[in-house]
């Protein structure tokens, strides 16, 4: 891993007030983020991310609402 380019993470993830990481970044990186996935980069670490982030601001429920389908009930026909 370039050491230059783990410190210049470092110094922006120092800098915001939020960091994350995928569950497969360097060891020292993950010491310093707010957030280390359980997913790794390239396999759904970043909308774990964004899940995370809408959570917390209480709109994942309505980000998620037109893509979740209602299928009707047998007690409903």
């Amino acid at each position: 891993y370039n050491k230059m380019i783990m410190d210049n993470e470092l110094v922006v993830m120092r800098a915001c007030g939020f960091s994350a990481a995928p569950a497969n970044a360097h060891p020292q990186v993950k010491q310093y983020a707010t957030l280390v996935t359980q997913l790794k980069g390239g396999e759904g670490a970043v909308r774990e991310v964004c899940d995370h982030l809408l959570a917390a601001q209480g709109r994942l429920d309505a980000a998620l609402a037109p893509y979740l389908v209602t299928f009707p009930t047998a007690t409903s026909r």
